[in-house]
């Protein structure tokens, strides 16, 4: 069974100039543990597609089903708990709380699905030790690099353990080194967790690590002929 499959999605927008069709019919099957680089020209709906398999957005037309669930058919609170249970997100713009802690912003989807503070530290703490923060727990984030940021914001995305993880050009701010090692720590949380990854990404490491690979082209997801 796959883990996330897209039928037919389209998704439209309504702007002054009228409505403009960012995706056309997307087809996309993902199976446990699979990874795609997804990259396109700056507006092609890249973005648009991610907050879409992960239920922040909802599709003009068309159908996304995780396994067996069409998301279509969820009420907010169950899209709700499908991101928080299902889906772990890394953005480039980190969206952390640069006034709290390191670890108080892993703990924070902890806490919104009930785990007790005792069991959500613990986590937390696994999490960041799993990036290589354990030593930088109790530190403001205003007060860490942007790796450090970027490193946060993955533990806190994968403290849940999640099933699908959705990047959002996680290295559009970092150097070249810190780049490699954003990608190295997705790829074994890949290996390790058997988590599906989806990955937007304009990054040339996607050659380095020869990533299955697929462009969006007027509206349309076109997997390229191997990989890169």
């Amino acid at each position: 069974m796959a883990v996330i499959r897209a039928e037919k999605l389209v998704k439209e927008y309504i702007t002054k100039s009228g409505v403009t069709r960012v995706l056309d019919g997307v087809e996309l099957t993902l199976e446990q543990g699979e990874i795609l680089a997804v990259v396109g020209h700056s507006g092609c709906g890249k973005t648009t597609l991610l907050n879409l398999l992960g239920g922040l957005d909802q599709p003009t037309a068309g159908s996304i089903y995780f396994k067996d669930v069409a998301l279509g058919h969820l009420t907010d609170a169950e899209l709700a708990a499908y991101r928080n249970k299902h889906v772990g997100y890394l953005f480039q713009s980190y969206l952390l709380q640069p006034r709290r802690r390191a670890l108080e912003n892993v703990l924070l989807p902890l806490l919104l699905a009930g785990v007790s503070l005792r069991e959500a530290r613990r986590r937390a703490l696994q999490a960041l030790d799993e990036v290589g923060l354990l030593e930088y727990a109790g530190a403001k984030v205003s007060e860490l690099s942007g790796g450090q940021r970027q490193r946060v914001a993955l533990a806190r995305a994968i403290v849940n353990r999640p099933e699908i993880l959705l990047v959002d050009e996680p290295t559009g701010n970092l150097d070249t080194r810190t780049s490699l090692e954003v990608f190295e720590l997705l790829l074994n949380y890949n290996s390790r967790e058997k988590a599906t990854l989806v990955i937007v990404t304009h990054d040339p490491l996607v050659e380095k690590f020869r990533l299955p690979l697929a462009t969006i082209t007027e509206g349309k997801l076109v997997p390229h002929t191997g990989r890169v």
